[in-house]
């Protein structure tokens, strides 16, 4: 029994005596790490691109050598491995200092003159041939704010690189778009709008890396799809003075949980936040339109208008399952629909099956109104009225009488055309378009 006792004491000694060891050789990898992304920003801050890309280039491999994190699947990879925080952390700063780096020369790029031949349009970006192995230290992309003498004012990689880790834009550029694959992306005081595409693989799955966005006050609009499927994105900050909110801007960004929108927002476009993690949202007194299922297949529990608001999609808040109340005031003159969205009814409200409190404010009476961007010649369209109560469909809201004792019996209807004279159709597209370039 003693020589049990003993032969199992000696084993433990062992094990403590491995798990120190595996500890300090964590440690000391993790040091190591850390004198890499030294020697990184001590490259950026003496403004040589060439010091700066080697010093970067050995802390990418070090980082995948050593410490097993691999920049293609570097979220995945410190969720596994990184228990503690502290490679997250070096990473975090790595990547900081990449936004800070001295910019790349104009051979980097592919570009244009604008049309009136003041300015540069960047649209691609040419190093990143094998996105496994090569140009580690050209990773970093800061975007010059001169190419030959004249300012970039725009960016736009038609064919985004695969793997990416951070992108730096200087404030000569107004417009930026396609920089949807990094990590980390930074906007600066100058750019006022910015779009994207859809991050979304060959097998149909959204992908998108971004783990951090830096947005600048001088940013007016977030265009169409300029953050869809980053399901990486946790918060945001929208500065202070955006207007717009484009469709599908922040489509399944799917840990995104609370977003603050600013007191300048006027639109928030069709699937603006579709199938995203938002569990709270506060609407500002600004804002006049939302969208055709703007804030659908949300966690979103409550929610009130605000006075401001005049359109309203339909579908807004298609399968919410969360959602309990919901407040509409008189405002809302218009509950449209468009046919972009593939939408043809005129439920606000559907398979929201906890949905227990709807108040409508008195003079509610909206206008269901219909657009289409193009009537073929001799082509005639008849809609019936349809009832308010078809607007809100749940489990609790369709058993409830006392709500729908509230809803009027019917609504009037209107079809009204894109590019038509009618000053109510000029009146959405004019405030959809609102910010645009």
């Amino acid at each position: 029994m003693k020589t049990k006792k003993t032969i199992a004491g000696i084993i433990n000694i062992l094990l403590a005596a491995i798990m120190v060891l595996s500890l300090a050789s964590c440690g000391n990898k993790a040091s190591a790490f850390s004198k890499k992304i030294d020697a990184m920003e001590a490259a950026a801050k003496s403004g040589n691109r060439a010091d700066f890309e080697k010093a970067a280039e050995e802390a990418v491999i070090f980082s995948s050598e050593k410490l097993k994190i691999r920049m293609f699947f570097l979220n995945e990879d410190l969720e596994e491995k990184d228990k503690d925080g502290k490679i997250t952390q070096l990473i975090d700063r790595m990547f900081e200092i990449g936004l800070s780096a001295p910019a790349q020369n104009e051979e980097n790029f592919e570009f244009k003159l604008s049309d009136d031949g003041n300015g540069v349009i960047i649209t691609d970006y040419k190093p990143i041939q094998d996105a496994w192995n090569k140009d580690n230290g050209k990773r970093f992309i800061v975007i010059p704010s001169e190419i030959q003498g004249l300012p970039v004012i725009k960016v736009y990689f038609k064919n985004p690189p695969l793997e990416i880790n951070t992108i730096s834009v200087p404030g000569s550029v107004k417009v930026c778009g396609g920089l949807g694959n990094c990590y980390y992306l930074k906007l600066s005081e100058g750019v006022e709008q910015v779009y994207g595409f859809s991050s979304v693989n060959s097998f149909d799955k959204y992908n998108g890396k971004i783990r951090k966005i830096d947005l600048p006050s001088s940013l007016k609009r977030i265009g169409a799809s300029a953050f869809e499927g980053q399901i990486n994105l946790e918060s945001i900050n929208l500065g202070s003075n955006i207007v717009s909110i484009g469709d599908s801007a922040f489509k399944a960004c799917i840990k995104l949980k609370e977003i603050t929108l600013p007191d300048s927002l006027i639109t928030i476009d069709n699937f603006a936040f579709y199938r995203s993690g938002l569990e709270k949202v506060t609407l500002p007194s600004s804002l006049k339109v939302i969208g055709c299922e703007a804030f659908a297949k949300t966690k979103i529990e409550n929610i009130t208008f605000p006075d401001s608001v005049k359109w309203l999609g339909t579908g807004v808040f298609k399968d919410c399952e969360n959602l309990k109340s919901l407040s509409l005031p008189s405002s809302i003159k218009y509950i449209f629909y468009d046919t972009d969205t593939l939408l043809y009814n005129t439920q606000i409200v559907s398979d929201c099956d906890n949905l227990e409190k709807i108040e409508l404010a008195e003079g509610f009476n909206p206008i269901i109104t219909y657009f289409e961007k193009a009537v073929h010649s001799g082509q005639e369209k008849h809609w019936e009225t349809r009832d308010y109560t078809d607007m809100f469909k749940g489990k609790k809201i369709d058993t409830n009488l006392s709500i729908q004792k509230t809803l009027k019996s019917h609504a009037p209807f209107e079809q009204l055309t894109c590019g038509t004279i009618s000053p109510l159709g000029k009146e959405y597209w004019g405030l959809k378009n609102i910010g645009r370039e």
